[in-house]
């Protein structure tokens, strides 16, 4: 695990990795399994690439019709309470 840095609630933000040194982090984007938050990592140019490769192929939450990023679900409840 390489920590990064804490989030305003004060979770740890960090890289995950295989015994092997591959990142599950990324692996998670690539296969549709994990939203690339873009605040945390703006210029992570391989998360991009795997994100927008993962769209294309509407792999794992890109073959949900409806996917919504949790920080934009997160603020529509907010607004409707």
């Amino acid at each position: 695990m390489s920590p990064e840095n804490k989030d305003r609630y004060g979770r740890l933000i960090a890289e995950l990795f295989t015994l092997d040194g591959q990142s599950i982090n990324l692996l998670m984007i690539q296969t549709g399994n994990a939203w690339w938050y873009q605040k945390y990592a703006p210029r992570c140019e391989e998360c991009r690439r795997l994100e927008e490769k993962a769209r294309r192929k509407e792999l794992g939450l890109w073959s949900l019709p409806q996917s919504i990023p949790p920080w934009e679900w997160r603020k529509g409840v907010r607004g409707r309470r």
